[in-house]
């Protein structure tokens, strides 16, 4: 018996995600979809007097900025692919990261622009870029553009939980992982982490941190839990 898969983000990012797991495991893999949190748009514009490059270290960064902000001169510098196609596709001049804020925040410190940043970003953030950049000299302006706000889990998501079958879980940031560890569980959970600063929910049988902080190597990672749950 294959294991459930569990995907927690937003529908439409989980929805492309079950649908790259499935291409890649098999297409009629059991999948239950029951998002944790909803974005809420705040209103407060970014400070964009004197800064010549901004920050993104998510594609829901992106959107929330170009909501409140025709500014499209600023050159982006993204966390990972998928944030930097979101910022082409808004009209910005890219750089790609290697998919952490950590690397990111690296690699704006080797080549050092010498442009004021602005940081868009959600109240809950993983790493403070603001607190990486300046301490190595270079002044950024934070702006939380956006909130996460928690959403009760689904009757699919509770079954799986109190359920004794085992279940595939992705983690994409701490506070997902900190949200489902609120949550009753019985069953054994298998959890795939995208970044080791992740802590898996208490119930985890079998925790694996992702070879790269992509897709493409959670999905990996997914399969061998898959494996390991297969066989007890």
């Amino acid at each position: 018996m294959r294991p459930t898969l569990l995907l927690t983000r937003p529908r439409p990012q989980s929805e492309r995600f079950a649908g790259q797991f499935r291409a890649t495991l098999g297409g009629d893999w059991p999948v239950v979809i029951s998002p944790l949190m909803r974005t809420v748009w705040l209103d407060e514009p970014p400070a964009c007097e004197g800064a010549g490059d901004i920050i993104f270290t998510s594609e829901t960064g992106v959107a929330a900025f170009c909501r409140l902000s025709d500014r499209r001169d600023l050159l982006a510098w993204c966390v990972g692919g998928r944030t930097a196609k979101a910022a082409e596709r808004a009209g910005f001049a890219a750089r790609c990261g290697p998919g952490d804020a950590t690397g990111l925040a690296a690699t704006i410190r080797a080549e050092r622009p010498g442009a004021r940043m602005l940081w868009a970003h959600g109240r809950h953030v993983a790493k403070d870029m603001a607190i990486l950049l300046e301490s190595a000299g270079i002044e950024t302006i934070s702006c939380t553009l956006y909130e996460q706000m928690p959403l009760a889990p689904s009757a699919g998501m509770t079954g799986l939980l109190e359920g004794d079958a085992p279940v595939l879980l992705p983690l994409f940031s701490a506070r997902s992982a900190d949200l489902v560890a609120r949550l009753p569980t019985r069953c054994p959970l298998f959890t795939a982490l995208l970044a080791p600063s992740i802590t898996p929910p208490p119930a985890t049988r079998l925790s694996l941190v992702a070879a790269r902080p992509d897709s493409a190597a959670l999905i990996e990672t997914l399969r061998r839990l898959a494996e390991c749950a297969a066989t007890g």
